[in-house]
């Protein structure tokens, strides 16, 4: 696994996250742009994460996690989405999917890197926010709370990334 990959993701999902905060009230149209674009790259650097390595357990998931990010985005693209609320379903399917994919993988890394829970971690934090956001997702009351919540979320897990891909760098330069 590419450290660099884990890197920018984790900025991605920070530079997101600083979007939530700073525009919590921004128009829908503007919030759908946002995760769309947060959406098509966090896949495209999953999908090149993927392919950058021969074949394993480990690259089929990479795969896989790119294909749900890319399939929102396409989901995003061709989907009707008149409300905050389908936004915001379509973000916690995302969490879902990603923290799923994400614990999943965690048990594949070696038993030498040294903080590899931090995965298991970011990947069950993802389920959660899913979770709870699709239980808040029923009133248009909500979205500025769901949008902070969002943000928080977004931010924790890159940062959960960052160290993780730290940890990575500094295994493959011991190597």
């Amino acid at each position: 696994m590419n450290w660099g990959s884990l890197a920018l993701r984790g900025l991605l999902a920070n530079m997101f996250a600083v979007c939530f905060f700073m525009y919590p009230f921004v128009t829908f149209q503007a919030r759908m742009i946002m995760f769309f674009i947060f959406v098509v790259l966090y896949g495209v650097i999953s999908l090149m994460a993927g392919f950058g390595h021969k074949m394993t357990a480990m690259t089929v998931l990479e795969i896989l996690q790119s294909a749900a990010c890319l399939g929102i985005a396409v989901a995003l693209l061709y989907l009707p989405l008149r409300t905050d609320t389908a936004l915001i379903f379509l973000i916690a399917l995302w969490a879902i999917s990603v923290g799923i994919l994400k614990f999943i993988l965690s048990y594949f890394w070696s038993k030498d890197i040294p903080h590899r829970w931090l995965p298991k971690a970011g990947g069950i934090m993802a389920m959660l926010i899913g979770l709870v956001t699709l239980i808040y997702i029923n009133s248009e009351k909500n979205i500025w709370a769901v949008s902070l919540f969002l943000g928080s979320f977004t931010f924790i897990f890159g940062i959960l990334l960052l160290a993780f891909s730290m940890d990575l760098r500094s295994l493959q330069q011991e190597e």
